[in-house]
């Protein structure tokens, strides 16, 4: 099923969708590199009817548009952190979406989330970063997005299954091959150029440790104590940078914490954010 999508005034179509009752406290979710709005689907139902939840799927990804420019340094300029945020920016204001506003993220979703929030805080009333950085250069990601460039490395399913598998724990991989079967297909959806543009972005040029002492709204920090795809030194980091933040390991986790354990995560977030036990 189609999900709504809106022309946005930069002239991007986003595909995005709306989640329980309009009184409820508003909450805006954003995804990671190569997933899609629809991640947050099983996590939502934990969520309930206490929150009106926003999620769509970012330019490049699932049902939004695609852009590419001529040339590959044309892309590059499209899939930046920035234009993300004012993507998301746009969006809201769009559609009416009530503020101010839980704004949650996800490993890119997260960097999105930190860029949003230090651009538009009266709209944030609380943020909430999960498994996610506020810089993510290493010379390994460095040397992997050469590789991707030159070729030597293929974007394709085997790659993609791989890179899927490292983000779970072993026993939810044998549990769960349809987590893993659609994950695979929202990769797929990404274009070749957009999907290493955005990495390359994220890895080069998004670092924001000197600016995150003006955030100063209620922040919670969540990671998998096993993250192998951002490390939870990074969270550690995001909690000693923002003012007041809270910081939460969880024990036995990998990256793909709103998959294996939706209810934990939604239970501390309503307590971060409504008090509710």
């Amino acid at each position: 099923m189609s999900l709504p999508v809106i022309a946005l005034p930069s002239g991007i179509d986003i595909s995005y969708e709306l989640h329980g009752l309009a009184g409820g406290m508003p909450i805006v979710l954003v995804h990671g590199h190569a997933s899609r709005g629809g991640t947050y689907d099983e996590f939502l139902q934990f969520l309930g009817d206490e929150f009106l939840s926003l999620t769509f799927d970012l330019r490049g990804h699932g049902e939004s548009g695609k852009p590419e420019g001529t040339n590959y340094q044309e892309t590059l300029q499209l899939y930046t952190v920035e234009q993300f945020a004012r993507d998301l920016h746009e969006l809201v204001v769009e559609i009416a979406f009530p503020t101010p506003f839980v704004l949650a993220g996800h490993s890119l979703g997260g960097m999105i989330a930190q860029q949003f929030t230090l651009q538009h805080a009266s709209l944030v009333s609380h943020l909430i970063l999960c498994g996610t950085a506020p810089s993510w250069y290493s010379d390994g990601r460095a040397t992997m997005l050469a590789c991707f460039k030159d070729g030597s490395m293929v974007l394709d399913e085997k790659f993609f299954h791989a890179s899927i598998a490292m983000t779970l724990t072993r026993a939810f991989r044998k549990a769960h091959p349809e987590v893993i079967a659609n994950s695979l297909q929202s990769r797929l959806l990404v274009p070749r150029d957009v999907y290493i543009a955005t990495m390359e972005n994220i890895v080069f040029h998004f670092d924001v440790r000197d600016q995150l002492n003006q955030i100063n709204v209620p922040t919670l920090v969540m990671t998998g104590e096993s993250d192998a795809v951002v490390q939870p030194g990074l969270s550690r980091e995001l909690h000693d940078l923002i003012p007041g933040s809270t910081l939460i390991h969880i024990p036995g986790q990998n990256h793909g914490i709103f998959h294996e354990v939706p209810d934990f995560l939604a239970s501390q977030i309503k307590r971060f954010v409504l008090g509710i036990e």
